[in-house]
Order: C-alpha cells, then structure tokens, then sequence
C-alpha cells in the first residue's frame, strides 16, 4: 500500500500521529498536595491605626457604607423649577487581613502548579467587593497595625504595602465553594516567590474602595402661564432633601487561634499548595569494579538535579571488608571523590555497593530521588614480592631421643634485591631446647639447628615450627620430631679422627609455600664413612682413553 502525501487528510493525519507518539513518550511528574496552617494572621482597621488584632477570634474584612444625598439646591430651567442634588457613596471604616503562610515544607527548587488561599467564614457578608494582593513588606503578627507592619517599622502605604498586580477579585460570595469555605486564587503569588523574583511577605485581602456621586433631580415642575403646578412647600427649602446613612458590610472569618482553641483545625487559614519537587540523581561512569585484597580506588560521583541546596549520601554495603570514604554534604551541580577500600581479609566474591542521594529536612516524598548501584567483585591477592627470602632445608624428620641431642642446618637465600636482616624464631613445646648458631642474619646464610629433648620428653611423633621474619616477609618451617627412648650406648670419649673427603655438588628442587626454589648444596661425606672404590676407577679410565686415541692417531 502507498500513500500520497500530496493529500491534505494524509498530512494531517501523520501530523497528529507525530504529536500523539511524542506527547505520550514523555514522562508525566508527579503532583504533590499538601495544606499549610497560618503561620501568621491578623486584620488592620482603618478607624483604629494603632490596633493590633493578633491574638483575637476572628479575622475582619469589610467596610462601612456611607450614602449621601446633599448639596441640594434649587434651579429654575425654561417654563421649569427643579431640585438638583448631590447623590453618592463613599466607603470607611475599611478592614483588611492579613496573612502569612511559611514555605519551609517545601523543598527549594520545587515548581508551584497552583496556590489556594481558604478560610472558613463565621458571620458571611457576601455582597463585599474584594481583591486579593500579595504584600511586598513583611509584618509580625502581634504587631502589625494599619500604621505599623512591627513595632519599630511603618508600612510604606498605610494599611499594608502591596503588589499592583491584582490576584483575585469580586463579589466575597463568589469564592465560597464548599459550605462555609472561601477560597482564593494566590498562584502567581507563590510561584514568584519560589522563582526567587519575591519575599515571602504574605497576602492582603482587603474590600475593594469605591466612592461614586453624581448629581440628579429630586423635584421637578412646570412654571407655565398654563400650568402652574409647583408646590412651593417642596422646593423650600431644598435641604428637606439631604441625608447621610451609613451600611456596615464585614464578614468574620476563623482565625488560627481561635479554630484551634475550638478543636476546629480545618477552619484555620490554610493554603491548599500544589507543586512538583525537586529532582537529586546521582551519577558515575562506572557501573562495577574488580579490586584485590587490600586495594583501594578512587571515583566520581556528579550530582544533578533541580534541588537547590545541600545534598548528603548514605550507602548500603553487599559484603565485609568493603569500607568507603570521602562522603560529605554538597550542593547539587558538584562532584563527591569517594574512595572504595577493600582491607587485607576480605572474602574474594562479588558484591554490591548501593549509593543514594539524601536530603536533610524535607519529608522524602516531595522530592524524586535517585541513586546508583556499583557492582565490587573482590579478588585473592597473590603474592606478588619481587624482593624477597626463602627458607628450606633437607630434613623434614627428625628423629631425638629422651635426654639426646640432634642438629641440621636451614638456609636462607634471597631473591631479588633484599638485602634486610632476618632473624630466626621457634614454636616448640617447653621439654625441647632449640639453639640457633646463627640466629640471624642478611642472606644468603645458612644456620646450624641444634635440638636437646628433656629425659621426660613424651615419646611419641610431635612438631615444632621454625619462624624466619624480615623485611616485614614472614616465612615458616614445620619439623617433624620423633622422639625415642633414651640409648644405653654410652658416648665415647678421646680424640676425634677427621678424614677429608671430596665433595659433590648436586642441584636440589626444594618447595617452600608457595615458591619452587632452584638451590644447589655441598654434601660432604662424614668422617669415618669408608673409602669408596670408585674414586680409583675413574683415573683408570681415563688412562684407557688416552691410549685409544694415541694408538688410533699412530695407525
């Protein structure tokens, strides 16, 4: 199927389809609702400028209506006679309240959809004529008047200095919406407050001040030749027709003292606030992290969001031995460096760290939080030394008789470039005595062992562990010791025969912990072993070979 796009339904209908799939992959942000009690209320009178109505029941709005018909006069027209008065109103007494609501709830950054101003009504008037302002000088409750916002301060406009900029207006009886409830609507108020364009001073409600008069005719009639119909008794004297009358118009409604005093918290002032939080969102460029034992790593973690103000980190950890450093409160737009440390004896495996924004005095549900998740996977360390020792030696068993002497020889060899002292230790049961000559030393060296068993050392198979530290490297020996009833054989005594030997070298692979050792050892036959035949056998040979070839090189 093809479709032309020269006709205008096909357009229009790709048109709507694009906007459609657009406007629904956006992603919708949540309204929060909240109420927020007066933090402040009160009214000011016009006739009373020093009164202070802070801590009374009601809070007053209205004004008192004065009429007026006067300066009536009479004035003769062609053929006419007529009685012209001064007709009006004027209005006085004025009463206006005043209140404040404290945003502190709210978490800054936050975006104000609406604001409603409600207060419950005690004695309606619903014919007033009202506005509703936002001020631009702060007052204190207790002592705010129509003169004076505190104490010590007047207000620049008598009766509360206020923005031009009308929020809400008309008949007081339009804005009852529930029974008994009034609402106004304060939104561009407050959103200029949250964008910082305003102080939170607070909002005037205040009757709206008119003063009319024109002239009209009271009395008319004709001075015609013909018709002479005026009464003289009401044209004199045109005083009769002036008066002066007043109407008082106020409606009272809860103050916050009051509906609490009454267990009545729904009649305080409240203002009934809708906005979307604020968002904190953590950020890192890496997602998970191989570390061995014992290392540490250093990474970023960007903070972003629309909070305007501190923001603190907590973190859960997934295994032991895992430690982070580095967090500290910070304003949204920085970058915490934290430092991830794995100690020497954490279990090799793979874990989690969970990583979330925090924000101090604010309820966590107006604010979107979002934090990340690094996944650690811990490995064995291997020893990994380039300068080093190594400890061996041939004999793995011993064997001591009760009351006897034994002996055999360590040694120690370096590997690379150490070149530190090590000091050689034991741990043995207390009937064995262990003499080390030396018993420390730089290797390469080698050390002469020499064990002495007690008379009432157990017999039996046991142990004992030769312990070689330096350069902080430790290196163990485990030696096996059996130990045997005393010989009857008593040692003998005179002097001692020693035969030289020859000595053979020969290469020995010798494993210690965890390092295979290349060593090579001089073994010397002992004194009085014998004298071995072969010694003789292998000049002999060589004069043979000597011989085949010079009688091969005569031939």
């Amino acid at each position: 199927m093809s479709i032309r796009w020269t006709n205008p339904s096909y357009i229009l209908f790709f048109i709507l389809l694009t906007s459609t799939i657009l406007v629904s992959g956006q992603p919708t942000q949540q309204q929060i609702a909240i109420s927020l009690d007066a933090s402040a209320d009160s009214y000011i009178a016009e006739d009373k400028p020093q009164w202070k109505a802070g801590a009374e029941d009601y809070l007053i709005i209205g004004y008192t209506k004065h009429s007026f018909q006067k300066d009536c006069i009479v004035k003769p027209t062609y053929y006419k006679k007529n009685v012209f008065c001064t007709r009006g109103y004027r209005t006085e007494d004025i009463r206006r309240i005043v209140l404040h609501f404290n945003l502190s709830a709210i978490p800054p950054g936050s975006e104000i959809v609406e604001a409603i101003l409600q207060l419950h009504v005690h004695t309606p008037e619903n014919s007033i004529p009202i506005r509703v302002y936002g001020l631009t000088e702060c007052f204190k409750e207790k002592e705010v008047s129509w003169v004076n916002r505190e104490e010590a301060s007047i207000w620049k406009d008598k009766g509360g200095t206020h923005e031009l900029k009308v929020l809400d207006m008309g008949i007081l009886g339009k804005f009852q919406r529930d029974v008994g409830f009034y609402r106004f609507n304060v939104t561009d108020y407050y959103v200029k407050v949250f964008r910082g364009k305003v102080e939170n001073c607070g909002i005037l409600i205040t009757p709206e001040l008119r003063e009319e008069s024109t002239t009209v005719t009271v009395y008319s009639c004709s001075t015609s030749p013909t018709h002479q119909e005026c009464d003289p008794s009401k044209l004199f004297p045109p005083s009769q027709y002036e008066y002066e009358r007043s109407e008082r118009h106020y409606a009272k409604f809860f103050s916050r003292e009051f509906a609490q005093e009454n267990d009545k918290p729904e009649y305080s002032p409240k203002l009934l606030i809708k906005f979307i939080g604020p968002s904190v969102s953590l950020k890192s460029d890496i997602s998970s992290l191989e570390l061995k034992q014992g290392d540490s790593f250093i990474f970023n973690v960007p903070v972003k969001g629309t909070f305007l103000g501190k923001v603190d980190l907590s973190y859960e950890m997934g295994g032991e031995g895992i430690s982070l450093e580095g967090i500290k409160p910070v304003d949204v737009g920085s970058v915490i460096p934290l430092t991830l440390s794995v100690s020497e004896d954490a279990p090799p495996g793979s874990y989690f760290i969970k990583l979330n924004p925090v924000v101090e005095g604010y309820d966590p549900s107006y604010l979107t939080l979002s934090g990340i998740t690094l996944g650690i996977t811990v490995l064995e360390k291997k020893e990994e030394l380039r300068d080093y020792f190594l400890i061996f030696t041939d004999t793995k068993e011993i064997s001591i008789a009760q009351g006897g002497t034994s002996s055999f020889r360590v040694n120690l060899v370096p590997r690379g470039k150490f070149w530190s002292k090590v000091s050689l230790d034991v741990e043995k049961p207390d009937w064995l005595n262990v003499e080390f000559s030396p018993q420390e030393g730089v290797p390469n060296f080698a050390s002469t062992i020499t064990l002495t068993a007690s008379p009432s050392a157990p017999l039996g198979d046991h142990e004992f562990k030769i312990i070689a530290s330096g350069g902080n490297i430790t290196r163990e020996l485990v030696i096996k010791l059996s130990v045997g009833p005393p010989t009857s054989t008593q040692p003998v005594t005179g002097p001692t025969t020693t035969t030289s030997t020859p000595s053979i070298t020969t290469t020995a692979t010798i494993q210690t912990e965890t390092s295979t050792v290349t060593t090579e050892k001089e073994t010397t036959t002992p004194a009085g072993g014998g004298f071995d035949p072969l010694y003789l056998l292998i000049p002999l040979l060589a004069v043979i070979v000597l011989l085949v070839l010079w009688k091969f090189k005569r031939g």
